[in-house]
């Protein structure tokens, strides 16, 4: 079940604990994205 809630940032039971990952993931490939890999990024 934790694992399920981690992936799945749909519900918001916990906006805690979803926000700081969810937060993190989207920083990093934000970051490389805009240097030039939106292509690669954007389909992963």
């Amino acid at each position: 079940m934790r694992v399920v809630m981690k992936v799945t940032p749909a519900p918001a039971p916990q906006p805690i604990k979803t926000e700081r990952p969810v937060a993190q993931k989207p920083r990093e490939v934000t970051v490389p994205v805009m240097r030039g890999g939106n292509a690669d990024f954007g389909v992963i």
